[in-house]
């Protein structure tokens, strides 16, 4: 057995079964009201898994929910870049990370496998990383880091430290590298004793958007993939809805043609995720899975309520199964030494030539340059349409809308510009054609608004003093709302 897979095994047998639960945001819909709506109709959850919000709002989930099983879906660790120790503030991320673990109680810290800057430039949701080797090595290195760190940091706390995970990230519309999907977290798992969380709706858009569906079926393509990927790493598996995304046109084509779906937390969930939940479960290699989650955030309650009561009548038996199973070996588990790190200076370095394509790569995906860069394999991009639907379609609409319109976070400042006959224009353009050193940890709200005051300023000075006002009153209604655990119509934390 590797060093890594043994060192796996001992953090893995730490942590108990914790059954079928959800993954949570704490505002939207409001945790409260969600967990009191599932304990009214009689439906208990084994776990809550809670994404990253304000400290004081995390502090006041443990203290009304005190017996409950929580853990942590993070944001902002982007261990898929290679320049994340050197351009990114990842040490004032850990540390958020690490303070919002210990005030919950976590066994584990979950981070999607993707990123949202990459060479300063922003995005409102994940990039999938490239695959190709030398990023799994990487990426790889970067958890290893994030786990030292935890250890670290842990190493005078009554609570072990957290295992780290890293989720299977959704593709929306196109991959980029020269490696499968599968095989490349197969590498990560080689090269570090990290966990993963597998989702099932990810897996589909791998099965949807690399052209597969059109030579296998899908119960063939699970199989296939399941057998190369190292399930004996998966720890936890999330299962969420699918939709097509509303400002991406519907396109006509064969009837044979699967939907434009892509991953959509707010929307039901089809039963064809329910039919592969139940051929993943069934896996022989899946030995450590600890929790299965339904992800519902931005999902009404109501829904939420009829599909998480579907789910847990569906794979009850599972449940208890794998809980009398995994039970003793829990208890049963010694206490086990900290553990020597291990690096791979030779394999990893700094790979100034990866950070070369993911530079290529942000150029590709945002139209700075109209020619495909050639440093880039796009050879797998299945269909070019695909990419280029998220280049004219999906990441305008993400820049205009995500996180709000920016008629509702700045009125005033419209109807002044408007008032001199001026129409703002070219936002999105600016966006990504001027790129920023990363000074704070990320958030795509208070990146919003601080781009759209530089771009007004440099743009339509008329507007400067105006538009400046508008972006201290939202920052600081912002900053309360997160403290308070209220809502507005457009503070959109959502993943």
């Amino acid at each position: 057995m590797s060093e890594n897979n043994k060192e796996f095994f001992q953090r893995v047998g730490r942590i108990p079964f914790h059954g079928i639960g959800l993954s949570v945001d704490v505002y939207t819909p409001d945790i409260f009201e969600l967990t009191d709506q599932l304990i009214h109709h009689g439906l208990s959850y084994g776990y809550l898994e809670v994404f990253k919000a304000d400290q004081s709002a995390l502090d006041k989930v443990r203290f009304c929910r005190p017996s409950a099983l929580l853990e942590y879906h993070a944001d902002g660790l982007w261990v898929t870049q290679p320049d994340w120790t050197d351009v990114y503030p990842y040490e004032d991320e850990l540390r958020t990370a690490t303070a919002h673990l210990r005030s919950m109680g976590c066994f584990w810290i979950n981070q999607e496998c993707a990123t949202k800057q990459i060479g300063g430039h922003s995005f409102g949701t994940y990039l999938p990383p490239l695959l190709l080797e030398s990023s799994a090595c990487m990426t790889a290195s970067n958890v290893e880091l994030a786990q030292r760190y935890l250890d670290e940091h842990f190493g005078d706390n009554t609570l072990h430290s957290p295992l780290f995970l890293l989720e299977t990230p959704p593709l929306t519309y196109f991959i980029l590298g020269n490696l499968g999907y599968a095989d490349f977290f197969r590498m990560i798992a080689d090269r570090c004793a990290c966990g993963f969380v597998l989702d099932i709706g990810h897996i589909w858009t791998v099965y949807r958007y690399t052209g597969v569906w059109e030579n296998q079926t899908l119960e063939q393509f699970l199989e296939e993939f399941l057998n190369e990927f190292p399930m004996e790493r998966v720890v936890q598996i999330h299962i969420a809805g699918l939709d097509c995304h509303p400002a991406v046109p519907h396109e006509v084509r064969g009837h044979a043609c699967l939907p434009n779906w892509i991953d959509a937390h707010h929307a039901p969930i089809p039963s064809m995720l329910f039919e592969m939940l139940e051929q993943v479960l069934s896996h022989p290699e899946l030995s450590n899975v600890k929790g299965l989650a339904m992800e519902v955030d931005t999902k009404g309650i109501d829904l939420i309520v009829r599909e998480y009561a579907w789910l847990r009548g569906r794979f009850a038996t599972w449940e208890q199964q794998e809980r009398e199973k995994q039970q003793p070996v829990f208890e049963s588990r010694p206490q086990i030494e900290p553990f020597a790190h291990r690096t791979h200076p030779s394999a990893c370095g700094t790979d100034r030539h990866l950070s070369y394509q993911y530079e290529d790569y942000v150029r590709l995906v945002t139209c700075l340059e109209k020619d495909d860069v050639v440093i880039l394999n796009t050879n797998n991009i299945h269909d070019v349409n695909e990419l280029d639907s998220y280049r004219r379609y999906y990441l305008p609409h993400e820049i205009s809308e995500w996180g709000g319109q920016l008629k509702d976070m700045f009125p005033r400042s419209f109807r002044t510009l408007e008032g001199l006959g001026l129409e703002i224009e070219g936002f999105k353009d600016y966006w990504y054609l001027h790129p920023q050193r990363v000074c704070e940890p990320y958030d795509f709200f208070l990146l919003k608004i601080q781009y759209f005051v530089e771009y007004i300023q440099a743009m339509y000075p008329q507007g400067a003093d105006q538009v400046s006002l508008e972006a201290m009153e939202l920052r600081n209604g912002y900053a309360l709302s997160c403290q308070l655990n209220e809502s507005s119509m457009f503070y959109d934390r959502g993943r």
